[in-house]
């Protein structure tokens, strides 16, 4: 059946670039693929692919001590290396609630969120643009019921919709694992964790992309749901599961795909004596007391990669996790109502220079070669 859009949740959307490491951040820690091509490479593999002990080049100690210190980075080596949000999103616009009228946001401190794809900028229209307890502070203060209190409420149409320029920074490109230029970018809803790798699609650099978005939402009826134990329904309320990480105190609701990042969260911690990048939260707020071991670097790191191929196989009881509301270890099910987003995409080259000038993405781009030069 067809259903109104004052029932649909406008979802959130999460930027990544395929580039995770800035050519200046390697050059100001004194590393080139010129000179010193093999430190470099174990640089990468250390901090972001994963890396055995017996690859360590000469006086390896040495070096990464005086890469810490040029760099002075104070958290882990894979969020201080990506692309910053700022950086990459120039300008976002959204129509508001209170006043009707599309505004446009440039230079705004949107989260920066951690995905099994890597670091990833995040908008959440309605609390970053539309909530007045929170369109006014920086999205690092989001507190789990500002999420948890979000109400349902999408418009229709292009103005109704987020709009945003991009920019993929291709000169800042050394990343050399991933072979093409871009974005991946997936849509869900702001109590989610997106699964970037399954739901993710791609954006070019140098075209306008439309995204469609089409709304498919399922609902288990009361009668089903007290008649039927969740195993039988094969389906959970949110009342009836909450994970061990990524729950309500947390600010996630019950989704399929938040309990399969808690059960592979929990799977790495065990085995491989680590915390995933992605067990991290964006908000300051929620992520006090969530991560409790360091992250997963070097050999760890291969351990973890090791696991992540396996992502929900239910062989390696990777889509099962420890259930609060009843301390078992129960599989994961799917969330008895939720939304389902599926998009089309069509893309157009971008900019047209008879017309460029002439629009206000000019001054943007103008702006941001102006600070790079």
């Amino acid at each position: 059946t067809t259903a109104p859009l004052s029932q649909v949740f406008f979802p959130s959307v999460a930027i990544c670039n395929f580039n995770q490491v800035k050519l200046s951040l390697l050059e100001k820690a004194g590393m080139n693929f010129d000179t010193k091509q093999e430190e470099t490479k174990y640089l990468m593999n250390y901090f972001l692919q994963g890396a055995n002990k017996s690859q360590e080049p000469e006086n390896w100690n040495i070096t990464l001590e005086n890469i810490q210190n040029k760099l002075g980075w104070n958290e882990s080596f894979a969020k201080s290396a990506a692309q910053s949000c700022p950086e990459m999103l120039l300008e976002v616009t959204w129509r508001l609630n209170e006043t009707g009228k599309v505004t446009s946001f440039a230079n705004y401190a949107f989260q920066k969120t951690y995905t099994d794809y890597g670091v990833c900028c995040r908008i959440f229209p309605q609390l970053d643009f539309d909530n007045p307890a929170t369109k006014d502070i920086p999205a690092s203060q989001y507190q789990s019921e500002d999420f948890m209190n979000l109400k349902p409420g999408a418009r229709n149409g292009v103005k109704n919709g987020l709009t945003f320029l991009i920019d993929v920074e291709t000169y800042e490109y050394s990343f050399f694992p991933r072979s093409g230029k871009g974005f991946s970018v997936a849509l869900s809803d702001s109590r989610d964790r997106p699964v970037v790798r399954q739901q993710g699609f791609y954006i070019q650099p140098g075209t306008e992309t439309l995204v469609s978005m089409q709304v498919t939402g399922s609902t288990t009826t009361p009668d089903a749901i007290s008649f039927f134990p969740p195993t039988k329904r094969n389906c959970y309320r949110d009342i009836e599961f909450q994970p061990l990480y990524f729950n309500r105190s947390t600010g996630f609701r019950y989704t399929m795909s938040n309990c399969l990042y808690a059960s592979m969260i929990h799977e790495v911690e065990s085995a491989c004596n680590c915390s995933p990048l992605f067990s991290s939260m964006g908000s300051d707020d929620v992520n006090k007391g969530s991560v409790v071991k360091p992250t997963c670097e070097g050999e760890q790191l291969l351990c973890l990669n090791n696991k992540m191929i396996n992502w929900g196989d239910k062989k390696k009881e990777l889509d099962r996790v420890l259930n609060l509301e009843t301390n078992n270890v129960d599989e994961c099910l799917q969330a008895c109502d939720f939304q389902r987003i599926n998009i089309v995409t069509s893309s157009s080259t971008y900019p047209s220079s008879n017309t460029f000038p002439d629009r206000k993405d000019f001054c943007f781009v103008v702006n941001k070669i102006a600070s790079i030069c």
